[in-house]
């Protein structure tokens, strides 16, 4: 959500003024950072109530259900097309309409709002009796939005807003 939204805009700003080479240096200082806070922050030591093995031994029995490998199947499809496009739209705008890789900054944080709308909508919707159908109508959702996108070519305002709409819908369900 949040890093979507600045973290990959604050990046392509880097990028495009110093180089690509500072924005993966800063990402990577930052999480390191972070790391580090984690590290240092969190207690030490095991839980004295859970059994060594006893984790991975709880997962099993779900392995042997087929409803878990048709979700698991259709959790990925729909990751793989959000980080498809989150991954290919900054280098479309750049193609397409000519961007420099600080100006993509402002359509990807759009797009990245998507997430944000996505987590508040999806609650509503994980409520209802149709919350089965999120994910696939999601992920259907955002294909056709991206054949649009992408297949057309439409005016910029036009492809951030079918890219703001496509990350709604494959964030939808998560």
């Amino acid at each position: 959500g949040f890093a979507g939204v600045v973290g990959v805009a604050l990046m392509a700003v880097v990028g495009d003024l110093y180089s690509w080479r500072w924005s993966f240096y800063l990402a990577a200082a930052l999480t390191a950072a972070l790391w580090g806070l984690v590290l240092v922050m969190l207690p030490g030591g095991r839980p004295s109530n859970v059994a060594p093995g006893t984790l991975i031994s709880r997962f099993i029995p779900l392995l042997k259900l087929r409803f878990i490998w048709d979700l698991s199947v259709a959790n990925f499809c729909n990751r793989l097309a959000f980080f498809a496009f989150y991954t290919y739209f900054g280098a479309f705008l750049i193609q397409q309409y000519g961007l420099t890789t600080s100006q993509t900054a402002l359509p990807i944080a759009v797009a990245g709002i998507g997430v944000i709308v996505a987590s508040a909508g999806g609650g509503f919707l994980a409520d209802t009796r149709y919350r089965i159908w999120v994910m696939p109508a999601g992920t259907a959702i955002g294909g056709l939005l991206g054949l649009v996108l992408f297949g057309v070519g439409p005016h910029l305002f036009v492809a951030v807003a079918l890219g703001l709409l496509l990350t709604t819908a494959t964030s939808a369900p998560f």
